[in-house]
């Protein structure tokens, strides 16, 4: 019975020390799109496209930086906010529905499972 105990804490370090890679790696890559984004409406001279995409930028930046084990939860719910802003309000504010932007918001539930813990999904 002690084992088995050890061994839930083992793999539920696991588990955790994982989410933690993941949120850091899907921050890393939102960071990575969105300083596209940035380039590409600085380069078409759209203001407010890369003021809008530049906060998303920002944020990104703040939870791939986040040292504290404490604060995962709650930076892969801001994690996953972020992306649900980001690519509504690019799909309704600034890009036509033609390009089919929408259709990346099916991945998010998909990041969502990935980044967060099962005691935190209700968000």
């Amino acid at each position: 019975m002690i084992t088995e105990d050890k061994d839930l804490s083992v793999e539920s370090r696991k588990g955790t020390a994982q989410r933690i890679r993941s949120i850091k790696l899907i921050a890393k890559f939102g960071v990575f799109v969105s300083l596209a984004y940035v380039t590409l409406y600085t380069l078409m001279g759209s203001r407010s496209s890369m003021l809008y995409n530049s906060g998303f930028l920002l944020c990104y930046g703040l939870v791939a930086s986040i040292k504290a084990v404490a604060r995962m939860p709650i930076a892969g719910i801001l994690l996953i906010g972020c992306m649900n802003l980001q690519l509504a309000g690019t799909g309704a504010l600034f890009v036509s529905p033609n390009t089919g932007v929408h259709f990346y918001l099916i991945l998010l539930p998909i990041f969502g499972l990935i980044a967060m813990h099962p005691k935190e999904r209700y968000w």
